[in-house]
C-alpha cells in the first residue's frame, strides 16, 4: 500500500495545484487503510485486551463480576445529599455536597439517623465531594467543579483528634488548608462537557490521590498531590477506561487495594477494585469491576469506605424523591 501511495502522489506532484489538492485529499483517504486497526487501542497490561504495541486506554476491557449491594438503611434528610464518607474511631461520617453547611455528621448505620454534628470552622462548603484521611488528618476535598469553571480548588485539613463524639454537636477547627489546580485545564467557561470535575480522594505515603469524573468521555484521569497545606499543581499520573462517571473513593487500612464507585445515570451502578499497584501509582496494577445494579434501582451512589477488607458502606443521595441511602456491599 506505501509503495503505491508514492507512486500515486509522485505521479500528482507536478499537477496545477487545484489537482495536487485533490490529489492530498485522496492520499489521505488512502493512508487510513495503511495501519492495521483492527488491534485494540489498549495499553494497559491489567486489561484483558491488552496490546503491547497500542498507546491509549480508550478501548480497555478488564476482568467484570456481577455483585448485589444490600440496603441498610434510609439516611436521615440532614444528609440528603451525602457525598463523601469517612470511619473514624468506628463512627461512619458524611457530609453534603454542593450548596449545603460546612458540616460533618456521624449516622448511624443501623438507624440512617444523624448522632453528631460538627461544625468545620474556618471553612465554606462550595461542593464538598469527598473525604480521606491519614493517621492524623482527615481531608474534607472541597473539589467539585460540576460545571468545570472552579478556579478555587481547595481541600481542608482538620485534626481527628479534636472530634468529641461525647457530644452531640460540636466544632472542630481547619489546622490547613490545601490548593491546587490541573495544569491542563485551559478553559474554565460553565459548560456540562469536560473532565474537570472531581469526586474522588484517597490518601496515600503522604499524597492525596485524586479520581477524576469525566462528563466528556467514559475514562478517568489520576492526579496526585502532596498532602500538605499550600498551593500545588496536580500531577497527572495515569487514567483508565472507567466506562462510568467516578463518584467517590477510599483505601484499605494496610494501603494495597482501592475501591471506587461509580455509575451512568442511564446504566449501572459501579464498584472498581484497584489491587497490585505496590510502590507505583494505584492504576499501575489490576483492575475489577463490579456491575451492582441499575441507577434507576439503586440511585445516585456517591461515596464508598471501607468497613473492613472485604465489606463496604455505599451511599447514595436522593433522587427522584427517594430518601438518601446506605447499603453494605461484601466482595471477594
Amino acid at each position: 500500500m506505501k509503495s503505491k501511495l508514492w507512486i500515486f502522489f509522485g505521479r500528482c506532484f507536478w499537477r496545477p495545484s487545484s489537482v495536487l489538492a485533490f490529489c492530498l485529499f485522496i492520499v489521505l483517504i488512502m493512508c487510513s487503510s495503511c495501519n492495521d486497526n483492527s488491534a485494540p487501542e489498549c495499553a494497559d497490561p491489567a486489561a484483558n485486551n491488552f496490546n503491547s504495541d497500542a498507546i491509549g486506554f480508550s478501548d480497555c476491557e478488564f476482568e467484570e463480576q456481577i455483585a448485589t449491594p444490600e440496603l441498610l438503611t434510609f439516611l436521615d434528610i440532614a444528609v440528603e445529599e451525602t457525598s463523601g464518607l469517612a470511619i473514624l474511631e468506628n463512627h461512619l461520617i458524611t457530609h453534603n455536597d454542593r450548596g449545603h453547611s460546612n458540616e460533618l455528621f456521624v449516622v448511624d448505620p443501623e438507624s440512617g439517623l444523624v448522632l453528631n454534628t460538627f461544625e468545620v470552622t474556618g471553612a465554606e462548603n462550595e461542593d464538598w465531594e469527598d473525604l480521606a484521611q491519614s493517621d492524623e488528618i482527615l481531608f474534607v476535598g472541597d473539589m467539585g467543579n460540576n460545571p468545570g469553571d472552579r478556579e478555587n480548588l481547595r481541600i481542608y485539613m482538620v485534626k481527628k483528634s479534636d472530634f468529641d463524639f461525647g457530644h452531640e454537636t460540636g466544632e472542630v477547627p481547619t489546622v490547613g488548608l490545601i490548593e491546587f489546580y490541573y495544569p491542563e485545564q485551559e478553559v474554565f467557561e460553565a459548560n456540562n462537557n469536560h473532565n474537570w470535575d472531581c469526586e474522588a480522594l484517597i490518601y496515600r505515603d503522604g499524597y492525596l490521590y485524586l479520581f477524576m469524573k469525566h462528563r466528556k468521555d467514559p475514562l478517568s484521569n489520576l492526579y496526585r498531590i502532596p498532602a500538605e497545606e499550600g498551593s500545588h499543581t496536580a500531577q497527572l499520573l495515569a487514567y483508565f477506561n472507567a466506562g462510568h462517571r467516578i463518584t467517590g473513593g477510599d483505601i484499605s487500612a494496610d494501603g494495597s487495594q482501592i475501591a471506587l464507585v461509580g455509575y451512568n445515570k442511564d446504566d449501572n451502578c459501579v464498584v472498581w477494585l484497584l489491587d497490585d499497584f505496590g510502590d507505583g501509582h494505584p492504576l499501575s496494577g489490576s483492575k475489577r469491576m463490579f456491575t451492582l445494579g441499575s441507577f434507576s434501582a439503586l440511585g445516585q451512589m456517591e461515596a464508598i469506605v471501607y468497613k473492613n477488607d472485604s465489606t463496604f458502606y455505599i451511599s447514595a443521595e436522593e433522587v427522584d424523591g427517594i430518601l438518601p441511602r446506605l447499603y453494605r456491599l461484601e466482595l471477594p
